[in-house]
């Protein structure tokens, strides 16, 4: 299963699988399979101060939840 394109998946020795949201590197939840980690990531909203600590400034769509307009997969 292709990894949705804001969220990068890494292993984890424990045979877990780790989420990373790829707008505020946070990461956003751990789970023994990837498809386990949709759930936890249709709920991540990135943080505004993330956003700025990261960029210097804010986009008010990059600050929401990545699924506000877009489609789901």
């Amino acid at each position: 299963m292709p990894s949705n394109r804001q969220f990068a998946h890494r292993p984890l020795r424990s045979g877990m699988h780790e989420s990373i949201c790829l707008r505020c590197f946070r990461t956003v939840g751990a789970a023994g399979p990837v498809d386990s980690l949709s759930a936890q990531e249709a709920e991540h909203v990135c943080s505004t101060e993330d956003i700025v600590a990261l960029h210097g400034r804010i986009e008010p769509q990059k600050a929401t939840s990545p699924q506000q307009g877009e489609e789901s997969a």
